[in-house]
C-alpha cells in the first residue's frame, strides 16, 4: 500500500519534499520531546517514594519540566503547521490541474465525463487527497516512528518483559485495520459515484428549471432527486459504519494491553524487578501509544480514500486530447485562403459520417453562406475550422497550409466564433462582451512592453500526471504577444450587433448582470451579446453559426448590413435556415445529409430550380404575408 501511495503522489513529493523534510525532522524531535516528561514524572516518584528529594530540587525538575513541555507545544507547532501546508499546496495544485485539464479538452472528452462527475473530482475528491498529505501523513508517522520510539523507550527505561507482553495485542489491531481498510476503499469509491450522480441531478434540475415548471414535472423531479440524495446517504453511511470499528477495535485492543500491563508489573514490583516509578512512567508511554493504534486505523482509512480519489483525478489528468497541437507549431500569420480538400468527418461513436467529401475553397476577404435542412450536417462543417475533433478523412487548408500545423491560440485569435446556442456566465453584460477582446487589450503599457512569460511547468515536473500547469500569470503561446489585434471598443461592437435599443431598457446599462446562462435575458438579446463577443477582436474569420434565429428579420437585416459593411475584405461564414441571411455571400453551398448537393452564387442556385430556389420563394411568400397589415 506504502508503494502505491508512494507512486501516486511521487510528483507532489519531489516538489514539494523540502518542506516535508522539515516537517519530518521538527516532527521527530517533537516525538523526543514528548517522551521526556513521562520519564521525569515517574523519577520524582521514586524520589519522593524513597525520600531522597528536597523541596527546592522539586521546584526546579518542575520548572525543566514545564519549559520542556512548552518547547513540545512550539515544536508541535512548526511540524502542524508545515504538514498541514502541504494539504493546502496539493489541494490548490490539483484543482489547478485539473481546472486547466477540463479548459484544454475538446466535445469529446465531456460527452465521456458528465458535469457532476468533473465537479466531483475536482471537490471532494481533491479534497480525500489534501487530507490524505496532511492529516494521513500525521496518521502515517504517528503510527509508525511514534510508537518505535515509545516502545523502544519502554524497553530500555523500564522493562522489556513488561513491554513485551503489553504489546503482544498490537499485531491484532493491525490486522483487523487492514481487513477494515480494503472495505473502506470499496465503499468510499462507490460513495463519490453517487456524489457524481447526484451533482449531475442537481445540475440538470436548475438547467432545465423552466421546463420542468412548464410541463409540472416538479414534483416528479423531487421524487426522483429523493432517490439520489437516499442513495448516496446510504453509500456515506455504509463507509461511515465501516470507518466506525476503527475506534472501539483500537480502545479494545488498548483497554486489553493496559490490564495486561497493571497485572504483570504489579507482579514485577512484588518482585522487585521494577520501581512505582517506573511503573507509572510505563503506564504513561502505554497510555500515549493508544493514539498511535487508532493512527494506525486512522492512516489507512484516510489512505484508502486518497489512493482512490487520486484513481479517479488520474484518470483525468491521463486523458490524451483528442485534438493535438503539435509543438513547435506555425504561428497563423492571417489573410489566407480557406479550402475544403474531399473532407469527410464522423464524430466519436457515430456509426455514420456527418460530412461526406466536401470540396470548396473561400478566398480572403469573401463570405460562405451554408443553408439546408436540419440535421444536414451546416454547424458540423463550421466547426471544422475551431478543431474540436480530429481530422480523419481529407484536409482543410487554411494560408495554402494544413489547418493541423498552426498553433491553437494562433488559429483561435484569427477567429470570431457565434454559436448556435448563445452562452453567457454569470456576470455583468460588459464582462460578457469584452471576453472577446483580444487578449492583452487592457494591458497598461508598462505591461505591454514587458517581455511574455514563457509557458512552464510550475508543478508535477517530471508530467507523470501527463500535465504542465500553466504559469498563471501568462499561459502558453505567450510568444504571440506581438500578434494580438487592436480590436474595436465594446461601444462599435455593441452597435454593429444592434444592441443599443436593448442596453437603454436595462436597469443597469452595461453593468446589468446576465444572470446563470443569461436567464435574465430574451433569447434575441443573448444572441445579439455574443455577436458583438465575437466582434470585440474584430477576427479576420468570423464565423455565425445560425445565430440570428431569435431575433426578427429587420433585426437580421440591420445586423448583416453593419457586420458587411464594417468587415469588408475579411472572411465570414455563416450558417442559418433564412435565406436572407446567406443571400449576399459570395459561394452559398446547400448540404444534405453532409453532402454538397448545391453551389454557386444567389443568383446561380436561383437559376438552378434547386431546393435553395423553392426555399428562397417560400420564406419570401411567408415574409409577405408577416408584412400585409
Amino acid at each position: 500500500m506504502l508503494r502505491k501511495l508512494y507512486a501516486q503522489y511521487k510528483w507532489f513529493l519531489c516538489d514539494f519534499g523540502k518542506v516535508y523534510i522539515i516537517a519530518s525532522v521538527t516532527l521527530l524531535l517533537n516525538y523526543v520531546m514528548a517522551l521526556i516528561p513521562p520519564w521525569a514524572i515517574g523519577y520524582l516518584a521514586d524520589l519522593i517514594v524513597a525520600g531522597r528529594i528536597q523541596l527546592n530540587t522539586f521546584y526546579n525538575y518542575m520548572l525543566i519540566l514545564v519549559v520542556v513541555i512548552m518547547l513540545y507545544y512550539l515544536v508541535n507547532y512548526i511540524w502542524s503547521y508545515l504538514v498541514f501546508l502541504a494539504a493546502d499546496e496539493i489541494s490548490r495544485a490539483a484543482r489547478r490541474q485539473l481546472v486547466t485539464k477540463y479548459l484544454k479538452q475538446n466535445p469529446t472528452f465531456f460527452a465521456k465525463n458528465s458535469t457532476g462527475s468533473l465537479m466531483g473530482k475536482a471537490t471532494n475528491d481533491v479534497e480525500a487527497i489534501a487530507d490524505m498529505a496532511g492529516y494521513g501523513m500525521m496518521s502515517f508517522f504517528d503510527s509508525t516512528f511514534y510508537p518505535l520510539a515509545v516502545i523502544f523507550v519502554m524497553v530500555f527505561t523500564v522493562s522489556w518483559k513488561l513491554t513485551f507482553v503489553a504489546v503482544l495485542p498490537l499485531p491484532l489491531l493491525i490486522y483487523s485495520s487492514k481487513a477494515i481498510g480494503k472495505i473502506l476503499y470499496d465503499r468510499y469509491f462507490e460513495a463519490q459515484q453517487a456524489f457524481d450522480e447526484m451533482n449531475d441531478k442537481v445540475l440538470e434540475n436548475i438547467a432545465g428549471m423552466r421546463i420542468i415548471r412548464a410541463y409540472d414535472k416538479g414534483e416528479e423531479e423531487i421524487s426522483d432527486f429523493i432517490k439520489t440524495a437516499q442513495n448516496l446517504y446510504d453509500k456515506n453511511m455504509s463507509l461511515v459504519r465501516m470507518s466506525a470499528f476503527f475506534g472501539p477495535v483500537a480502545r479494545v485492543i488498548g483497554g486489553v494491553s493496559m490490564t495486561v500491563a497493571l497485572a504483570y508489573g504489579a507482579m514485577l514490583i512484588s518482585r522487585q524487578e521494577i520501581s512505582l516509578g517506573g511503573l507509572m512512567s510505563f503506564l504513561f508511554y502505554l497510555d500515549m501509544l493508544i493514539w498511535p493504534m487508532m493512527a494506525v486505523g486512522e492512516f489507512i482509512n484516510v489512505s484508502q480514500q486518497g489512493s482512490a480519489s487520486m484513481e479517479r483525478i488520474q484518470e483525468i489528468l491521463s486523458y490524451e486530447e483528442d485534438v493535438k497541437f503539435d509543438s513547435p507549431a506555425v504561428n497563423y500569420s492571417g489573410n489566407g485562403s480557406i479550402e475544403f480538400k474531399d473532407l469527410s468527418f464522423t464524430y466519436p461513436e457515430a456509426e455514420s459520417p456527418s460530412l461526406r467529401h466536401i470540396t470548396l475553397k473561400l478566398q480572403p476577404g469573401e463570405t460562405l453562406g451554408v443553408v439546408g435542412k436540419v440535421g444536414s450536417g451546416k454547424t458540423t462543417l463550421l466547426k471544422q475550422l475551431l478543431r474540436f475533433y480530429p481530422q480523419t478523412e481529407g484536409k482543410i487548408m487554411l494560408g495554402e497550409k494544413p489547418l493541423e500545423i498552426y498553433s491553437r491560440l494562433s488559429l483561435r485569435r484569427a477567429i470570431g466564433y457565434v454559436p448556435q446556442q448563445p452562452f453567457l456566465f454569470s456576470r455583468t453584460i460588459r464582462s460578457n462582451i469584452e471576453l472577446g477582446a483580444p487578449e492583452g487589450a487592457e494591458l497598461s503599457a508598462e505591461e505591454e512592453a514587458a517581455p511574455a512569460t514563457k509557458y512552464r511547468p510550475v508543478i508535477d515536473p517530471d508530467n507523470k500526471l501527463g500535465l504542465a500547469a500553466f504559469d498563471e500569470s501568462r499561459g502558453e503561446d505567450a510568444d504571440l504577444t506581438a500578434d494580438k489585434s487592436a480590436g474595436i471598443s465594446i461601444e462599435e461592437a455593441i452597435d454593429l450587433a444592434d444592441f443599443r435599443k436593448d442596453l437603454e431598457q436595462l436597469p443597469e446599462g452595461l453593468e446589468t448582470l446576465a444572470g446563470e446562462k443569461g436567464i435574465a435575458l430574451s433569447g434575441g438579446q443573448k444572441q445579439r451579446i455574443t455577436i458583438a463577443r465575437a466582434l470585440m477582436k474584430d477576427p479576420e474569420i468570423l464565423i455565425l453559426d445560425d445565430c440570428l434565429s431569435a431575433v426578427d428579420a429587420n433585426t437580421e437585416e440591420t445586423i448583416l448590413g453593419t457586420m458587411k459593411a464594417k468587415r469588408a475584405g475579411r472572411t465570414t461564414l455563416i450558417s442559418s435556415h433564412r435565406i436572407s441571411a446567406i443571400m449576399h455571400a459570395d459561394l452559398i453551398i446547400v448540404l444534405d445529409e453532409g453532402q454538397i448537393v448545391e453551389s454557386g452564387t444567389h443568383q446561380d442556385l436561383l437559376a438552378a430550380g434547386g431546393w435553395y430556389m423553392r426555399q428562397y420563394e417560400r420564406q419570401k411568400l411567408e415574409r409577405a404575408k408577416r408584412e400585409i397589415p
